[in-house]
């Protein structure tokens, strides 16, 4: 009878630890990003003239309406630019990463083979003036180095338009947590299996939102291809955080999104908003 009373008790323990773990931050009044719906790297096109992270795509869709979604990280100068991927090699051709090349060497290409550069966050930032913006923070070999965050803050903060931020690393929305609470933080998640910068233990970790209790987000950004993931449905049930789906690339995929999340990143097509 102990043995069952013990098994009892270390079940119950386990089960208050994972609702401590996932628990996000109690919802707060995140207007105008509910319903708001965000172009992935702005309104992109393939054909070069509005690349994605662009300040063309950007500029298209302000013009549309849209809030704009893109990422940041460093140069080898410190300087902080919008881009994506890790390496240029995808955008710009070039077999370097973002981080070996300073900004003045950066301008020296151009985004799938147009007019289009590289921006500075800065930049991106003067051209959308008050559109909606979704930041998130890249941390390519950063792990627990979080001086991103503290670098961009000071840039971020002169932004007159809404403003939240999201990242992959926990690290990084912690440090708004903790130095920047009033910003509208989230975290981004999806299922790791197939992700090779994260180990095992790691990727279940981080897809079963297990670091809630380190940020304590305001909303919740998960991969739209695994919303029935017990972790994600089973938080947004029980705690009702803000819930952001992405990527969405068609109508079909919108629909059924906006039945169990709040809003949508998108693109490849016009939302119906």
């Amino acid at each position: 009878m102990v043995t069952v009373y013990i098994l009892l008790g270390l079940v119950v323990l386990v089960a208050c630890l994972f609702l401590y773990a996932i628990a996000p931050r109690r919802r707060r009044n995140s207007e105008p990003f509910n319903r708001t719906f965000f172009a992935h790297r702005g309104l992109h096109t393939e054909d070069g003239e509005a690349p994605e992270n662009s300040l063309a795509a950007f500029e298209r869709a302000k013009k549309a309406g849209f809030g704009v979604e893109f990422d940041i990280q460093f140069t080898a100068d410190r300087q902080i630019v919008v881009f994506h991927d890790k390496d240029l090699s995808r955008m710009c051709g070039v077999n370097k990463r973002v981080d070996a090349l300073t900004y003045e060497e950066l301008q020296l290409l151009t985004l799938q083979g147009g007019n289009e550069h590289i921006p500075l966050l800065t930049d991106a930032l003067e051209l959308l003036g008050d559109t909606p913006v979704l930041c998130e923070i890249k941390s390519y070999g950063a792990n627990n180095d979080t001086s991103l965050c503290a670098e961009a803050w000071p840039l971020l903060e002169k932004y007159k338009g809404p403003l939240c931020i999201e990242s992959f690393n926990p690290f990084m929305v912690q440090w708004f947590r903790k130095n920047q609470p009033q910003v509208i933080r989230g975290i981004l998640s999806t299922c790791y299996d197939d992700v090779d910068e994260v180990n095992f233990w790691q990727g279940v970790a981080l897809g079963a939102l297990l670091t809630n209790f380190l940020t304590k987000p305001d909303f919740i950004a998960y991969d739209y291809k695994y919303r029935n993931k017990f972790a994600f449905k089973f938080c947004r049930s029980l705690f009702r955080p803000m819930t952001v789906a992405w990527t969405i690339t068609d109508k079909e995929q919108e629909a059924t999104a906006l039945k169990k999340f709040d809003t949508c990143i998108f693109e490849q097509y016009y939302p119906r908003r």
